[in-house]
């Protein structure tokens, strides 16, 4: 192009010359013929005149040039000017490229452009020798030499095609043709600037879809493969740019713009480059430079190739490549997927010498990617982050060999360098071999991780390319915390891939190993590993690996490979595993494990766990973590460990809150003690996106010396043998037997998950044990069964059910008025609630011997009586009352209310030893209220509307009040103070009727009844006194009336008895009165007597309610009206009486044995003696009267 160029302007030169000379030579001539003296001065005068002739012409041209010139850009700034140069340009163009290119276009005009006047050309279109088309462009322009536009001459310099399509053709038969517009055909690129038009093909591509087609092509991917037509082009190109006779070298520039589309015929697909910009140009060398520029998924990224020959006649290449992304590679080598992928920008360059004979003579690249990230094709593969990657390579002729240069690696924590060679076959079946030894530091991927130092990493590997064979023979990696290395053999035939490697690991740490481990392979288990295993130390292990397509492809499904395709044996000691969350982790593992395609499996043989500081669980040799399947996803794994440790810890484990809602001890684990032994196994998921709660928990295990301290109130459990089961179905189960207040005691305990469980407590207290227990009650022997059933809830008060059978024991004395002999059923049923001030006995209820209780009692913080409320008391079956107690510091209150009270039990009880010592169970003082519609008592008798009020200070009764009606006749209780003790006033109206609703005497009939009890520490006295009544049928008087009367028939010789018409059966009486004392079983009389107008009598003696004994006797006076008379006299009665109520004559009598049936014995003998006699006989036979105490006297002041 240069060369025409020049060619032109010496051409056009010689022309100008010709025209220009004529004038000059005209004026030189004519000064020569001047004469000699003027000639010097003409000749002076002439060349001023033609210097100044020549000035003004060429200032003339110069201003009519500038004047043209100015016009003309003007004019251009004004707009294009139009007008047909068709013939011209078109001549100027055949005759500027030439080779058979012919041109061709439809219009022209001249615009104003930035590298000068440009001639544009609308529909422009070029054909090859052959009359194909070979490009279309709907405009282009043409930069032209100014001079030579000036004169009227059309020069191109520049051409500039605009919105071309460009189109690379990728054959199937691997040729690469070339079409630029949509009416183009695609020629052979090697062949569209061939200098000989000859030497190009004459077959053109077939035709080509048209642009608009491209608009559904598939979009700029790896896998689209295509951009490889770029590259084959950029070659051709390149050929053709530095062919002396290319065509390209017709012109100075050529610019093309457009649309670049990549047609792959060998895998069907069509990409599209926008903005691509494609130019060919000559430096100031005259070297031809290529460049290709389109924006691509990574930005806009840029080719250029240099080529230049030297005058030996080497030839030198220079191709620089900038923002190429992995897209644009792939594309360019045809490649559908290259296993991995990365967005990191690569720039590349690139320098080639080529021999005169074309051999390689030198050849040095350089390459750097900048900041991004590193995947491998496979899901699980975590992106590597990298800031940058560069390096470069030398070929070294004389040693058939490139030399890898140091190439670094810099990323966050990362930092790698390499270097090494790689050998080129020598001959022909000869491998590629290659040496490459490497140094870095593995950065840290998870916070608390440590960066890994890579000492030397040491790799050699050779490759058949005929056969296909990739062989690595050694991959020796080596480090502070690194020792391993391995081999592998790969081969692809017609089989597909195989891939053999066996691998060695020795002493180094677990973790490290872990984190060395490819993500890709088995990446659950992995990620697993990563999270949980900490610490540790691999002591050795082996990995046998043979695999094959359908193996990467399983693996890369995340499936399972099968077991004898994968094989790794490791053993490793000091292991830390975190199993679940929340759980103390298994420590200090010493365990051997094995791997292989579709399981893993880790035997311990040692191992703790720390469940608190100083408390430790044992792991036994046998325990094991393993997944059978890895196939599942998420994969099921077990752990499987035999522990034996203290009870107290193991409780303590139980009690976290991972594993509450399996098995949430109702107990502290500070007040377990003990051992145990037993089997923990744990099945969890290991996997992405496993929930947090995914964990089945269950124990096994067996507690021996098992102690609990503070069971029941203040007393433990000791000495117990207890099985426990904690399942995640069934939840917590303990059973076992053990001793509780020293009596055998069975626990029986369930709790299922997530919900409230209860706890049953059964054992048998004995006399002892409820000694032991503070539960003594003098009323009650024999054993009682207890059962508690505790509910167990989180966050609720305590909560039991109790349930007490007295069946096998005897109650007497417990309760006023109650009593059942051993054997018969008697049962009582509770509810304990715990509350905020102490403890509730809910659904109190006692059945048993005809008794039912039922109620409430609340016992305070201390377990002290406070209160109850029986809505139901009934000690005998016609019982209705309902009862309410409230415990007032010291003071018990009682109010009872009953429309009907049976008194029989109570005065039973008040008859028994203990009933003088007060209210059993009371605690202090008692204030009782009763009042009772109808009290019934023995003999069919009833006490009306009585009111009781009782008032007893510790063990002393202070004050007891009692009003109410028996028949019709009043009876009432009042309390006096005499002598500062209280005496207890007793008036009933009707004596005999008083007698039998006790039960003491059932012969008396009417009568008024006046007594004056007072409590002397546990001994009662007593006077009582009766008047104006009638004993009917009883047999002791009987005797006495008939035996009185018969002595005085024998004395008087009958007449008094049949005077006074006696009725034995029905004998009346005006007083009866006595004093007596109480104290325990026995009851003490003295100076009792009874008379009236026909019998008198006196009485004194004991009856002992324990034994059941009766002791009692005195003087039986018949006649009593007249016999005493001679007992009043002054200073003779006592002589003749012998006593206040006694006569002249009387009879001694005795009455022993049982309460029931008393033996009467009668001293006949004493109705001869007098008085004082008799008072002598009485002190022989047991039957004289004793003489009254000062107490006596003060409990008759007090009657009176």
């Amino acid at each position: 192009m240069a060369a025409m160029h020049d060619s032109s302007r010496e051409a056009h030169g010689a022309e100008e010359p010709a025209s220009i000379d004529e004038p000059a030579a005209a004026c030189m001539r004519h000064l020569l013929r001047r004469q000699p003296r003027r000639k010097a001065a003409r000749r002076r005068t002439g060349l001023r005149r033609a210097a100044l002739a020549l000035t003004g012409f060429t200032a003339s041209i110069g201003f009519l040039a500038a004047v043209a010139a100015g016009a003309l850009f003007i004019e251009l700034r004004q707009g294009p000017i139009s007008f047909d140069l068709k013939p011209q340009i078109v001549a100027a163009l055949n005759a500027r490229v030439g080779h058979g290119f012919r041109f061709d276009l439809s219009g022209t005009a001249i615009e104003a452009t930035d590298h000068g006047p440009a001639l544009t050309i609308r529909s422009l279109s070029v054909s090859d020798s052959a009359a194909r088309p070979v490009v279309s462009a709907p405009s282009a322009a043409i930069a032209v030499d100014p001079m030579a536009l000036l004169v009227g001459r059309i020069a191109p310099t520049r051409l500039d095609i605009h919105d071309v399509d460009l189109r690379l053709v990728i054959r199937p038969d691997g040729q690469v043709a070339v079409s630029a517009g949509a009416e183009a055909a695609a020629v052979p690129l090697a062949n569209a600037f061939a200098t000989d038009p000859a030497t190009r093909s004459d077959t053109a591509a077939p035709p080509t879809d048209a642009v608009p087609a491209v608009a559904g092509a598939a979009p700029l991917h790896p896998g689209n493969g295509a951009l490889r037509a770029l590259s084959a082009a950029l070659r051709s190109l390149v050929d053709a740019a530095t062919a002396p006779d290319s065509a390209l070298t017709a012109l100075q520039r050529v610019n093309v713009t457009g649309r670049l589309v990549l047609d792959d015929r060998v895998h069907n697909t069509t990409t599209v480059f926008s903005d691509t910009a494609l130019s060919f140009a000559r430096d100031a060398d005259g070297a031809p430079t290529l460049t290709v520029a389109a924006d691509g998924p990574a930005g806009r990224w840029s080719l250029s190739a240099r080529a230049a020959a030297e005058a030996d006649g080497t030839r030198r290449l220079t191709v620089s490549a900038d923002n190429l992304s992995l897209d644009e590679i792939t594309l360019a080598g045809g490649l559908k997927s290259l296993g991995f992928d990365f967005d990191m920008p690569v720039a590349a360059h690139l320098d080639l010498r080529v021999g005169p004979g074309g051999e390689i003579a030198a050849a040095s690249g350089t390459f750097a990617l900048g900041a991004g990230y590193f995947k491998l094709d496979d899901p699980d593969h975590e992106p590597m982050l990298i800031d940058g990657l560069a390096g470069g390579f030398r070929f070294d002729p004389a040693a058939g060999a490139v030399l890898i240069e140091r190439t670094e690696l810099r990323a966050a924590t990362s930092d790698f360098t390499l270097t090494g060679r790689v050998d080129l076959p020598r001959g022909a079946g000869d491998p590629w071999t290659s040496a490459i030894d490497a140094s870095g530091i593995v950065g840290a991927e998870r916070p608390n991780e440590k960066p890994i130092r890579i000492a030397r990493a040491g790799i050699g590997f050779r490759y058949f390319p005929a056969d296909r064979h990739f062989a690595l023979d050694r991959f020796d990696v080596s480090g502070p915390e690194v020792d391993f290395s391995g081999t592998a053999d790969i081969r692809s035939g017609p089989a597909g891939l195989r891939v053999h490697d066996v691998s060695t690991v020795r002493h180094m740490p677990a973790q490290t190993l872990v984190r060395l481990w490819p993500s890709f392979v088995a990446a659950p288990v992995r990620a697993w590993l990563l999270a949980n295993l900490k610490g540790g130390t691999v002591d050795g292990g082996t990995a046998t690996a043979d695999l094959d397509d359908a193996d990467f492809a399983l693996m890369k499904a995340e499936r399972s490979v099968a077991d004898g395709h994968v094989r790794v044996d490791f053993g490793v000691s000091g292991v830390s595993l975190a199993f679940m969350a929340g759980v103390p982790p298994l420590s200090d593992l010493s365990a051997t494990g094995t791997v292989t395609g579709r399981t893993f499996a880790m035997t311990v043989a040692h191992g703790d766990m720390d469940v608190a500081a100083g408390k430790r669980l044992q792991l036994a040799e046998g325990s094991t973590f393993r997944i059978p399947d890895n196939d599942p996803k998420p994969m099921p794994a077990f752990v499987d460990a035999h522990v034996t440790g203290a009870i107290e810890t193991m409780a303590e484990l139980l009690q976290r809150d991972a594993l509450k809602p399996y098995a949430d001890l109702p107990a502290d684990s500070g007040t377990l003690h003990g051992q145990i032994d037993g089997r923990l196994d744990v099945q969890f998921p290991i996997g992405k996106d496993v929930p947090a709660n995914a964990a089945a928990f269950s124990v096994t295990a067996t507690a021996t010396g098992l102690a609990v301290d503070k069971l029941v109130g203040k007393e433990g459990l000791t000495d117990a043998t207890v099985k426990v089961d904690v399942d995640p179905k069934t939840g917590l189960h303990a059973k076992g037997e053990g001793r509780l207040y020293g009596a055998q005691t069975s626990i029986d305990l369930h709790k299922p998950p997530g919900g409230p469980g209860e706890a049953v407590i059964a054992l048998t207290l004995d006399e002892a044990a409820r000694a032991k227990a503070g539960m003594t009650a003098a009323g009650l022997k024999g054993p009682v069964a207890v059962k508690v059933t505790a509910a167990l809830s989180n966050g609720e008060k305590t909560r039991a059910a109790v349930d007490v059978d007295f069946g096998r024991a005897s109650i007497d004395g417990l309760v006023p008025g109650f009593a059942k002999p051993a054997g018969r059923p008697a049962r009582a049923t509770l509810t304990v609630l715990q509350r905020d001030g102490g403890v509730t006995l809910d659904n109190l209820s006692f059945e048993g011997n005809g008794a039912i209780v039922r109620g409430r009692v609340d016992l305070d913080r201390d377990g002290d009586f406070a209160s109850a409320r029986f809505a139901q008391v009934k000690l005998s079956p016609g019982d209705e009352m309902g009862i309410d107690a409230q415990q007032s510091g010291d003071t018990l209150k009682v109010t009872a209310r009953a429309a009907n009270l049976d008194a029989r039990p109570f005065l039973k009880w008040m008859s028994a030893p203990s009933a003088p010592g007060g209210v059993a169970g009371a605690k202090g003082s008692l204030d009782l209220d009763l009042h009772a519609s109808i009290l019934t008592g023995q003999n069919s008798q009833a006490v009306t509307g009585a009111e009781l009020r009782l008032l007893r200070r510790g063990k002393e009764i202070r004050r007891v009040t009692l009003a109410g009606r028996l028949g019709r006749q009043p009876l009432t209780v009042a309390t006096s103070q005499i002598d500062n003790a209280p005496h207890f006033l007793v008036h009933a109206g009707d004596a005999g009727a008083a007698l039998l609703f006790m039960d003491l005497y059932k012969r008396m009939a009417g009568g008024r009844l006046d007594a004056n009890l007072v409590m002397l520490g546990q001994r009662l006295d007593g006077y009582a006194a009766v008047h104006d009544f009638t004993v009917r049928d009883d047999p002791a008087v009987r005797k006495l009336a008939v035996e009185g009367l018969a002595s005085q028939r024998r004395d008087d010789g009958g007449a008094a008895a049949d005077a006074t018409g006696i009725d034995p059966s029905a004998m009346s009486f005006r007083k009866l009165e006595a004093s007596f004392s109480k104290t325990g079983n026995i009851v003490e009389v003295r100076d009792g007597s009874m008379f009236g107008p026909a019998l008198g009598a006196t009485v004194s003696g004991t009856v002992d309610f324990a034994r059941d004994q009766v002791n009692l006797g005195g003087t039986f006076v018949p006649l009593f009206g007249v016999n005493n008379l001679f007992s009043q006299l002054p200073v003779l009665g006592p002589l003749l009486g012998g006593g206040r109520h006694e006569g002249l004559l009387g009879l001694n009598y005795k009455i022993t044995g049982s309460a029931a049936n008393p033996v009467l014995n009668v001293n006949p003998l004493s109705v001869l003696a007098p008085g004082f006699l008799r008072q002598i006989f009485g002190a022989i036979d047991g039957s004289a009267q004793r003489a009254p105490t000062a107490g006596d006297d003060a409990l008759r002041l007090g009657q009176e």
